[in-house]
């Protein structure tokens, strides 16, 4: 081989010995780290949620309180005095620019909105100040005024609380809310945080796979002495450490270093021939198979996070593989054109 030949190869080796070395770390510390970090998370989503919903019920005993909703609404009649006049004026104009048509809340109503949700965080709590029922009171509130004829701002705020904690046992209503919404966030919570605990634990298996079969590989070794499979998973690249060790990785690697790099130059020589969009295709093709590969890989060998992402061309599952090849086919066809074009023919 000349000279020349090795010095171009040598980069593309010593870039795939370095993505395979991990695998004879033989340790699993990052994705131990990574359950570990699952479960914390959990715990604290947990605590959060729970600390929430008693912060909630606190601000729902306050609402309830006739001494509260009294100075809740004499600080909300106080904002309608201060904004009413000004905001029938601009109510007034804005409905006759939009002739009939929806229209925005204007400013005035919305420093009206402002003030009385200051008002609900300062008497009651900052929760309940961004919940439906400080929403409805608002909206209560900005209809009486825009009605034209007299209301009062306290039915406006009984009318809200009725609507939203309905029936007269607002107590058992809202305790019966509270444990329906917090339970099911903290159940998607715990689901989600379970997904990522399993992921982190295939990954620390994967890597216990991927380390088992050290330089050489297991592939002579009786099947009983082997570590799992996990061939059906986003591992392969791990069972293929198993199997064939470091030389069977680094093989693979070099594989699809070999097709991106080549992908590349086909889309090179089209855009040198000024078939800019087989070209740039062709980049796309390149850049989607490799990247895919790489983090595919810095995942089996614990460099990055789980992402659910396959291995081009070798993981299981039909559609992928299906992709991949199309893929393949129209990097072939770029390829086929290009020599066409080369040797003087027409497309």
């Amino acid at each position: 081989m000349p000279i020349a030949s090795l010095r171009r190869f040598m980069p593309v080796a010593v870039l795939a010995c370095a993505l395979a070395a991990p695998l004879l770390a033989q340790g699993d510390s990052n994705s131990n780290q990574g359950v570990t970090d699952a479960e914390k998370r959990v715990a604290e989503e947990a605590d959060r949620l729970e600390k929430k919903k008693a912060a909630c019920s606190v601000e729902f005993g306050n609402l309830i309180r006739p001494s509260v909703q009294k100075e809740l609404a004499g600080d909300a009649a106080a904002a309608v005095l201060k904004h009413k006049d000004t905001i029938r004026t601009q109510v007034a104009e804005a409905k006759a620019m939009a002739q009939g048509g929806k229209r925005a809340r204007t400013s005035a109503e919305t420093a009206l909105a402002d003030d009385v949700r200051t008002a609900f965080e300062n008497r009651v709590g900052r929760n309940l100040a961004s919940a439906p029922v400080c929403d409805i009171f608002i909206d209560n509130v900005l209809d009486g005024i825009n009605g034209g004829t007299a209301f009062k701002v306290e039915e406006c705020l009984s009318n809200a609380i009725e609507e939203v904690f309905t029936g007269t046992d607002f107590a058992k209503n809202w305790d019966t809310a509270l444990a329906e919404t917090f339970g099911k966030k903290l159940k998607e919570a715990k689901t989600a945080l379970d997904a990522a605990k399993r992921q982190a634990a295939d990954a620390a298996e994967a890597e216990k796979v991927a380390a088992a079969g050290g330089i050489p590989g297991m592939i002579l070794v009786p099947e009983g002495e082997h570590v799992i499979g996990l061939e059906l998973a986003d591992f392969l690249l791990a069972v293929i450490g198993e199997e064939l060790g470091l030389i069977g990785v680094i093989a693979t690697i070099l594989g699809f270093l070999w097709i991106t790099r080549r992908a590349f130059q086909i889309g090179r020589q089209a855009i040198a021939m000024e078939r800019f969009y087989a070209g740039l295709v062709a980049k796309g093709v390149a850049l989607w198979i490799g990247s895919q590969a790489f983090i595919n890989m810095g995942v089996n060998l614990g460099l990055l996070p789980t992402k659910g992402l396959t291995l081009p061309l070798m993981s299981y599952g039909g559609t992928g593989i299906l992709v991949n090849c199309v893929a393949i086919g129209i990097l072939l066809r770029i390829d086929r054109e290009n020599r066409i074009t080369m040797r003087g023919g027409k497309l």
